[in-house]
């Protein structure tokens, strides 16, 4: 969700280098799944916090 449009909530993928996204009608838990190789962890936690509160 986004601040400015709290009533809708965005899906977003990126997968083999492309993007896609869009509003979904369904009542979903908010989550967020990273998966990948390598992940800093710790940063992405920081770097996600940062733009919640931005």
């Amino acid at each position: 969700k986004f601040k400015d449009q709290s009533d809708s909530t965005y899906e977003f993928q990126f997968s083999m280098g492309l993007p896609t996204y869009g509003i979904t009608d369904r009542e979903v838990p908010l989550t967020i799944v990273i998966i990948g190789e390598m992940l800093d962890t710790t940063r992405l936690k920081n770097q996600l916090e940062m733009i919640q509160f931005t």
